[in-house]
């Protein structure tokens, strides 16, 4: 794929950025504080790219920027999840336990 190939430079780039902090090299926590969403805002970005190059052959390639961005984007997710779980609760601790009782039956 001709537009992958001009991309190459830039996913090696992110594939070692990616392979120290997802082998443990570098500090994970400090990683994610400085560049976690500039990182997984790029990557998503030409996800698509590294999808097709990846393929389904017997090697991985960029296995460390897949590895990451899952890592990152989800601990990104994690404070919009947290609020939605936090006004779903809120919903159901308003919805009532009101029952309508059938004809004939005693209240």
């Amino acid at each position: 794929m001709p537009a992958t190939r001009s991309l190459l430079p830039a996913l090696n780039e992110l594939n070692h950025i990616a392979a120290a902090f997802a082998y443990g090299v570098a500090d994970d926590e400090t990683g994610f504080a400085i560049i976690g969403r500039g990182y997984c805002d790029v990557v998503a970005d030409l996800y698509v790219f590294v999808a097709v190059a990846r393929g389904e052959g017997q090697y991985a390639y960029w296995e460390p920027i897949v590895k990451l961005y899952r890592t990152w984007s989800a601990r990104l997710s994690r404070p919009d999840l947290e609020a939605l779980r936090a006004t779903l609760d809120k919903r159901l601790a308003g919805i009532g336990d009101t029952r309508i009782p059938p004809i004939g039956e005693d209240k």
